[in-house]
């Protein structure tokens, strides 16, 4: 049993959550439950992979990728139908897919000598409200950060941003 059990968290760590078929970490949690039905261990397992897809479906959410967002919000869904964030992370996709998005893409040269434009962020801020979206996109941390000051300088309010590396600089908002 422990065995199994130790197979099935290293087929976790290493993202087989649900394949390859038969040695994939809900698989054999499975097998453990069977042996052993009620299994603590196996039962936080299997609650550990649907949060996995979860956390990956808002992480694809965030990022517009809304398709790959669904399809891992749907395994979770097969595995666990009745857990309680599905439906608020589905409803969170439709949201996001639903939601206006404007796009502005900087110039990498002014963003790294710090010299965008003031109108071009004040442009960016227009209609931007608390449960706005944003999405920076930076070549580095360094630069990601000074547009996010930047963005925050020009509201009253916490922009709630995500970060990514990107070779064009550019920021993306969703209302």
């Amino acid at each position: 049993m422990a065995l199994l059990l130790d197979q099935a968290d290293a087929a976790f760590d290493q993202d087989q959550l649900t394949t390859p078929a038969d040695q994939n970490a809900f698989d054999l949690y499975r097998r453990a439950l069977e042996l052993s039905p009620g299994n603590s261990r196996a039962l936080t397992g299997i609650s550990n992979i649907v949060e996995q897809y979860l956390s990956w479906a808002i992480s694809n959410t965030q990022r517009g990728n809304h398709r790959r967002a669904r399809q891992y919000a749907s395994k979770a869904q097969n595995i666990d139908p009745e857990h309680p964030s599905i439906e608020a992370v589905f409803r969170m996709i439709n949201d996001r897919e639903d939601a206006i998005t404007r796009a502005f893409r900087l110039d990498p040269l002014n963003v790294q000598r710090r010299s965008v434009a003031p109108t071009s962020f004040e442009h960016m801020v227009s209609g931007l409200t608390p449960e706005s979206f944003v999405t920076i996109f930076a070549r580095n941390d360094a630069e990601g950060r000074w547009l996010y000051q930047q963005l925050n300088n020009r509201v009253s309010f916490r922009v709630q941003a995500s970060f990514e590396i990107n070779p064009i600089p550019m920021v993306s908002i969703s209302d």
